[in-house]
């Protein structure tokens, strides 16, 4: 089970509508989301064997790539009743925890457009370690094909026209620069999954939607703290399977209950919904 902390409003938007949203996660408010292995890929390139002709254009390269890199998400947690989460997330105990079976919610959400049919939900990869892996892996790729320093100067303007005009052809791809790009490239992809040590305690889980969606048709906006933000609805299905009441909340579990019936959500196929009130004595 995948539990995702939310307010009464929101919570009685999801029921009524059978969909979550996953929103842009470049619209965050942590201002490192997507970020965090930035820098762990770029102190592998400096101290790499690489030329050092091409350090500067590896590390804009991959500024670049990690920078125009988009994914829609949904955040999740593996705990359901903590109080950090109910205080960060679950309008400071006002609000609701909602458990999700993760299969049946990856299934759902496949199936809701043509374009989330490759969204997945990851475990977040907390702290340096395997960002230290990563960066490590990408300078490996690009020092196997042992580019000299009298290659340099081409390669790395070959890289900056990739980023310029589009990802390498299939031809291109198989030349030094474009495998360059692309180790670079892959090293950034899935950055969404990798967060600070500082987050650990949250334990959280993602469904994670990645690649260029910004002219589907699905897509919406809504206003965001002064910003514009996309987001894209998905159906959930019959992944609900539990619902906790906030500490603070006056809700009782017979109005719960009497909502997720109104809406047919105790009619799923997987039997009717747990419904629970929150134990932490939080006030």
């Amino acid at each position: 089970m995948l539990y995702h902390y939310t307010s009464l409003d929101t919570f009685l938007k999801i029921v009524e509508s059978g969909k979550i949203r996953l929103s842009d996660l470049s619209q965050s408010n942590d201002a490192l989301e997507g970020k965090f292995i930035q820098d762990h890929l770029c102190n592998s390139i400096w101290s790499s064997k690489i030329p050092t002709g091409l350090h500067s254009e590896l590390e804009e390269t991959v500024e670049i790539l990690i920078q125009s890199e988009r994914a829609f998400g949904f955040c999740l947690s593996k705990m359901s009743d903590e109080l950090s989460q109910w205080r960060g997330y679950g309008d400071d105990g006002y609000g609701m925890c909602l458990g999700f079976d993760q299969f049946a919610l990856q299934t759902a959400i496949r199936g809701s457009h043509h374009e989330t049919r490759q969204a997945s939900i990851f475990e977040v990869i907390y702290g340096d370690k395997d960002a230290v892996k990563r960066g490590k892996k990408m300078v490996r790729e690009i020092e196997a094909l042992k580019i000299s320093e009298n290659e340099t100067q081409d390669v790395a303007f070959q890289m900056e026209s990739f980023l310029l005009i589009g990802d390498p052809n299939e031809e291109e791809a198989k030349k030094k620069a474009g495998l360059a790009y692309m180790a670079a490239f892959n090293a950034v992809s899935d950055c969404f999954r990798y967060k600070a040590d500082a987050f650990r305690e949250e334990k959280e889980w993602r469904v994670l939607h990645p690649g260029r969606w910004q002219d589907s048709e699905n897509v919406s906006y809504h206003a965001r703290r002064g910003r514009i933000a996309a987001y894209l609805e998905v159906d959930f299905g019959d992944a609900l399977r539990e619902v906790v009441i906030g500490p603070k909340s006056s809700v009782s579990t017979q109005d719960l209950s009497r909502v997720l019936s109104r809406f047919g959500l105790n009619e799923k196929k997987a039997g009717r919904i747990k419904v629970g009130k929150s134990a932490s004595s939080y006030r």
